[in-house]
């Protein structure tokens, strides 16, 4: 039997299956060779200062978290911040056993929508350069590669890594969300 996904807005009782779930995903994704990033390395990140820094994002009217839900079961979440007329997606994970079901989607629409709701025209985000599925999910999208400021330090983790800046144009007409690509 199926279970129906709905993305709800995060509370409280969410914050450790959020940050379960961008734990579960970084140890597929971050482990790389060229960076120097190991799994043992992505054990040892400050999770707990993550999951505050989530609880803190609740109660921010300038920032949005919202979860992919399959009946109670948390699957996925997007994490946003607006700025005026600009909105920063912060992070989008999706459990690794529930990718490619359309969740990652139905969670960027919903970071989307809420950033047209509070008055954000363009929605930008960055993405490790090694991440291609992130990369082709997101380009897929809409997304625009905006600009490669070369190797930078991630401070969270203490690494060096090339992140990619896109974004993409939210115009909203007439009621809908329309989507036009940025550049």
């Amino acid at each position: 039997m199926s279970r129906e996904l709905n993305i709800d807005a995060a509370d409280l009782r969410h914050t450790w299956d959020i940050v379960a779930i961008e734990r579960r995903a970084s140890m597929i994704t971050y482990p790389n060779r060229d960076v120097g990033l190991t799994a043992d390395d992505v054990r040892k990140w400050p999770w707990k200062e993550r999951q505050e820094r989530y609880s803190e994002m609740l109660f921010d009217p300038d920032a949005s978290v919202s979860v992919a839900l399959l009946g109670k079961q948390v699957v996925g979440f997007a994490a946003s911040r607006r700025d005026g007329e600009l909105a920063h997606l912060r992070k989008l994970y999706v459990d690794p056993v529930h990718q490619s079901q359309g969740i990652g989607k139905a969670l960027l629409g919903e970071a989307e929508t809420w950033a047209m709701e509070n008055g954000a025209t363009v929605m930008e985000l960055d993405v490790t350069d090694y991440n291609t599925a992130a990369r082709h999910f997101y380009e897929r999208e809409g997304y625009m590669l905006a600009h490669n400021p070369g190797p930078q330090l991630v401070a969270s983790i203490g690494v060096h890594m090339t992140l990619l800046s896109y974004e993409k144009t939210l115009l909203a007409a007439e009621g809908e969300l329309l989507y036009e690509r940025a550049g």
